[in-house]
Order: structure tokens, then C-alpha cells, then sequence
């Protein structure tokens, strides 16, 4: 056998295996299947009456679809800032309840923002927690700590920083 048949022969058998699954009358693609359902996405936000809460309620609203989970949370320092943590919240149980959003308000947790947000989004398995931002000056942020730049560190979930 020559060079030239010895290379042929290797091009076909090669080339075989790929033109075999060409002529194939089944398709190699998945098939459509519209029975699937699509899965419920739970989300989580951050909310302590700031406007960077607001804008992080607002970006909630433009992804939470049908079906989704949606968790209000207001992390106060101590029981005795509880009332206010309330407060906070009450407007945006308004809108929800407004907007036909089905959710859940969680005020009951109290210490530092930072660590409870990121305990709570992972106990509860929160696909995505939203947090607003102040606008702190790098010298602030260093000083005082920023609650979206640890939460975007340490949680374990996706995070959505609204500006």
C-alpha cells in the first residue's frame, strides 16, 4: 500500500464518525420540551429606610417575576431600634401588597447588618440578596465599613448592588 492510499484511508476513517452522525435521522439537539417549568428564583433585600434602600427596591421589583420568592429584611442594631426597623418596612409592604408581590418581612434579627444579611441569605438559601449603597467617600467606608462591599465579599450567594 502507497503513501497516498495509507492517507486516504486515515482521512476517511477519521472523517466517518462525523459524517455518519451527519446523515443520522435523529437530531443531535435537545428537543423542545415548553412541559418544563421554570425554576423560582428567591430573592432577598436589604431595607433600613436609606435611599440606597429604596433604589435596591426598585431594581428588586424590575427582577422579581411570578412565582419568585421575595424576603424584606431590615437589620436593626439592638430590640430597642425594632419599632423603627418596622416602620422602615411598612412602605414597602404597601407597594408589594399594591403590586400583587407575594413576600416575606423579616424583622426579628438584631445586630450587625453586615453578618446577619449574609447568614440569613445563606439559612434561607437566597439565590440573590440586593443592597442598596450609601455613597461613602473611601475614607468613610474605610473607617465605618460599608454593608454592600462585605456582603458582596462574604455572602454565598449573587449579590446585586443598587447605586
Amino acid at each position: 500500500m502507497c503513501i497516498r492510499d495509507r492517507y486516504q484511508r486515515r482521512v476517511r476513517d477519521l472523517c466517518f464518525p462525523v459524517s455518519s452522525l451527519l446523515f443520522q435521522k435523529t437530531s443531535l439537539l435537545p428537543k423542545s420540551n415548553h412541559t418544563h417549568k421554570k425554576k423560582m428564583v428567591k430573592y432577598m433585600i436589604a431595607l433600613d429606610g436609606s435611599e440606597g434602600a429604596q433604589k435596591a427596591f426598585e431594581v428588586a421589583l424590575r427582577l422579581v417575576k411570578e412565582g419568585d420568592s421575595l424576603t424584606l429584611v431590615s437589620v436593626p442594631k439592638n430590640a430597642s431600634q425594632s419599632q423603627a426597623a418596622e416602620t422602615s418596612l411598612q412602605k414597602f409592604r404597601d407597594i408589594c401588597n399594591e403590586k400583587s408581590i407575594q413576600f416575606e418581612a423579616v424583622t426579628d434579627q438584631f445586630g450587625d447588618p453586615r453578618t446577619v444579611l449574609c447568614s440569613l441569605a445563606e439559612s434561607r438559601q437566597i439565590d440573590t440578596l440586593i443592597v442598596g449603597t450609601r455613597g461613602l467617600s473611601a475614607l468613610k467606608r474605610l473607617i465605618l465599613g460599608s454593608v454592600s462591599s462585605y456582603v458582596v465579599e462574604h455572602a454565598t450567594c449573587d449579590v446585586v448592588v443598587a447605586k
